[in-house]
């Protein structure tokens, strides 16, 4: 409805009231993109403490009312290539290079045409140093996913 769309204005342009108005809307979940400073609306709603995260990758992450009830298994199957991105994204931040390189070669080799497989396995070599091998992947993924995006 233009109502709805009119909130959901409201809270992407963080009006000073966004957080009500989430909270009012009823919803049970806040799934939110990480791109175009999306992170940005995470971090407010966790410190209110109604609100608790269940998932985050490289594309975005999902919140949850804290009083939510959901199935304790809940969770991506771990030979998908966005969990394995996932679990690349999180060693990295952890330093953990050589758990980060394994997760993200998994994923590449899966799909060698996925955005987020080529991104992670370049990232995760420039940060091992691995500048040669980074450069490589770029263009081995260029050839796959054609984009000047893609960096």
């Amino acid at each position: 409805t233009d109502e709805q769309y009119l909130e959901y204005l409201a809270v992407l342009g963080r009006a000073p009231d966004w957080i009500d108005r989430v909270e009012a809307s009823g919803a049970q979940f806040f799934l939110w993109s990480n791109r175009r400073g999306g992170a940005r609306f995470r971090q407010p709603l966790l410190q209110t403490q109604r609100w608790i995260l269940l998932y985050e990758d490289t594309t975005g992450y999902l919140l949850a009312r804290r009083d939510q009830r959901f199935p304790p298994t809940l969770r991506l199957p771990r030979d998908s290539v966005a969990a394995k991105v996932a679990m690349a994204r999180v060693a990295l931040l952890r330093r953990d290079y050589d758990a980060a390189l394994e997760y993200a070669r998994a994923a590449y080799d899966q799909h060698p045409w996925d955005y987020r497989a080529c991104r992670w396995l370049r990232q995760v070599l420039q940060s091992r140093g691995q500048a040669a091998e980074a450069d490589q992947v770029l263009s081995d993924c260029r050839e796959q996913f054609p984009s000047r995006f893609l960096r």
